[in-house]
């Protein structure tokens, strides 16, 4: 897909390690604040960011509502169907240990696979995704999740926890995109994210796809870097 980029991306800072543990990542400066409401040095990392997954059958909720099983669903309840429009942020790597399913269990995970291995464990690579999600201008019952507006363009912040096929098929297309024509950051693009059903025969289940839809404004990117410091 050739992307035009014939109106310049401003980039103030080069490009550095964009794979790192969210625990160690300064979104903007902390900010002393002492007011009637809060107390303390906060910032935007410490905003709950809602979770953004593919429904499956297995699914909190899907017997009660089998519509959610093959859609994104936000933040638990809120369907946004097949397909979204979508602005990636950055992303953090983790392994997480592999419990079986029903099992009650709280998994480990480590930052480190060297930690992950020093455990004797089973477990397995993990992406989390940060990121924007374009809210259509048809979902006014969105309106009170929206994150923040640019222009006439309102957007939700969501997190995508993927793994195995979902992390090749997220992570794996930014980093290949990021030092192309994403020209250093993962903000300088949008992409079309959609659910892709795979079967073997016996199992079926979804995963996420990336197809890039063109580059951002200057004032989304700028947006970008106020809010989260990138």
């Amino acid at each position: 897909m050739k992307v035009d980029l014939s109106a310049p991306i401003e980039v103030t800072s080069p490009a550095t390690v964009e794979v790192v543990p969210h625990a160690d990542v300064a979104v903007v400066p902390a900010v002393s604040v002492n007011t009637a409401q809060m107390e303390g040095e906060f910032s935007n990392k410490d905003v709950s960011i809602p979770y953004l997954k593919i429904g499956h059958a297995t699914s909190k909720g899907a017997s009660d509502n089998p519509a959610m099983i093959g859609q994104f669903v936000y933040a638990e309840g809120t369907l946004l169907g097949k397909s979204l429009t979508a602005v990636f942020l950055r992303m953090s790597k983790s392994y997480l240990q592999k419990v079986e399913y029903g099992d009650t269990t709280i998994p480990q995970r480590w930052t480190r696979i060297a930690d992950a291995q020093a455990s004797g464990l089973d477990f397995e690579e993990h992406v989390m995704l940060d990121l924007l999600i374009e809210v259509p201008k048809d979902r006014t019952d969105l309106e009170d999740l929206i994150y923040t507006s640019v222009g006439d363009t309102d957007f939700m912040a969501a997190r995508l926890d993927t793994k195995t096929r979902a992390m090749r098929n997220t992570a794996g297309v930014l980093l290949r995109d990021k030092d192309a024509w994403l020209q250093g950051f993962f903000k300088n693009g949008k992409y079309t994210m959609s659910v892709d059903k795979k079967t073997d025969g016996k199992n079926t289940w979804f995963v996420p796809i990336l197809k890039a839809c063109g580059p951002t404004s200057k004032e989304v990117r700028d947006e970008i870097n106020t809010r989260f410091g990138i």
